[in-house]
């Protein structure tokens, strides 16, 4: 793991209020612009060679299926999120670990980061979901989904301050955007200087 990049989850973050607390911060004085691109087979290859793309916590693989979800699920809405997709990854504010019920209480590993808004003032969170799949017996780290999540869910799924893979934390210098400053959910105690021009407008997708 990065060093200076990994939250103190046994000292001043040791319960999970004062964590939940503390990444609400962060998503908010973090958040950048999300990456504009065209859907297209061609920037998918670009952003992920060989469909993979290195993360703080090591080489993830890309879900065979993921191009042909961004392009399908939300009647083409996610389709947005191709640029957003290797920034979560990439540059993520928060790695997790989390257990999924849906599939019987495996661990996965959840992504997420988070995005301003058209308007400047608030923010949204996407995440990407990797689990373990096994090639040649080995287990290699594969993503099986990205999608905007309400931060209520980011931090709920959230269960211990132990499960924090990886945390880029701003009260300890870590750099986000400058140009955004503090926007967030509510848009209460911003004071953002990001354009409209240079964001990309929410849509709300909770479905995996």
């Amino acid at each position: 793991m990065p060093s200076g990049k990994i939250a103190d989850v046994n000292g001043s973050m040791g319960n999970i209020e004062s964590l939940a607390d503390q990444l609400r911060a962060d998503f908010g004085a973090l958040a950048v612009s999300m990456m504009k691109m065209e859907f297209t087979r061609e920037n998918y290859d670009r952003l992920f060679p060989d469909g993979k793309v290195h993360t703080p916590i090591g080489e993830v693989g890309i879900g065979k299926n993921q191009l042909a979800k961004l392009e399908s699920k939300d009647l083409g809405g996610r389709q947005r999120l191709l640029g957003a997709v290797f920034q979560t990854l990439t540059d993520p504010v928060v790695v997790a670990r989390q257990h999924r019920e849906k599939d019987g209480g495996k661990e996965s590993r959840l992504y997420a980061k988070s995005f301003v808004r058209n308007d400047g003032r608030h923010y949204d969170v996407v995440i990407s979901v990797a689990v373990d799949q096994y090639e040649n017996r080995e287990p290699v780290s594969v993503v099986i989904t990205t999608h905007r999540r309400n931060e209520k869910d980011v931090m709920k799924a959230i269960k211990n301050p132990a499960d924090i893979l990886y945390w880029k934390n701003a009260s300890r210098g870590d750099s986000g955007d400058p140009g955004v400053n503090s926007p967030s959910p509510d848009g209460r105690h911003s004071t953002s200087t990001v354009s409209p021009e240079t964001t990309e407008k929410s849509s709300d997708s909770r479905n995996l």
